[in-house]
């Protein structure tokens, strides 16, 4: 052991270890951060939140080897419980397009400096995690004119910014 082996954080994360996590976040997020929960908005928040792990993960270099992505999505699957009600082709299909929402709001919000500026709504994250939460297109039937859905998408995105700090200094501190 070297002299500054002590700062070295853990090499790999098991997959075991991102579900433990998501759950734990998804649990919080319902508790603490949610304006509307319903069974299948929690199974969309997990996968948020497993997303988050693996994204995380995977940009540090800590992904177990072989080929964790097969194991990863067959235990989200499996963690929601959609592998019976979901061919996994479904769920993957599904998946990619929660994916890059959750990719692609993520960037936008940490692009526009929220909460300083409130330059950025995340209307899709905002659709997956209160109306259509397993739709493959969240946001259908979802009129973004009304003010009645507006005022509930920023209490949302107030609410989620600040779940989504938690979650990024969770995930520098354990993983």
């Amino acid at each position: 052991m070297g002299l500054f082996d002590i700062f070295n954080k853990k090499k790999t994360v098991s997959i075991n270890e991102m579900m433990t996590k998501a759950i734990q976040w998804k649990n919080d997020y319902i508790t603490n951060y949610s304006i509307k929960t319903t069974v299948n908005s929690e199974k969309a928040v997990f996968m948020f939140c497993a997303w988050a792990a693996w994204d995380y993960c995977l940009n540090s270099d800590k992904l177990p080897s072989g080929d964790p992505g097969t194991e990863f999505l067959a235990s989200v699957q499996v963690y929601t419980g959609l592998d019976k009600t979901m061919f996994p082709d479904s769920f993957i299909e599904l998946y990619k397009t929660r994916f890059h929402i959750f990719k692609s709001d993520i960037r936008g919000l940490a692009s526009s400096h929220y909460p300083q500026t409130k330059q950025y709504i995340p209307f899709a994250l905002y659709c997956v995690f209160c109306k259509n939460p397993l739709e493959l297109d969240p946001t259908i039937g979802v009129d973004q004119n009304d003010m009645a859905i507006f005022d509930e998408v920023v209490e949302f995105t107030s609410k989620f910014v600040t779940f989504w700090n938690k979650i990024l200094r969770d995930m520098n501190s354990n993983f």
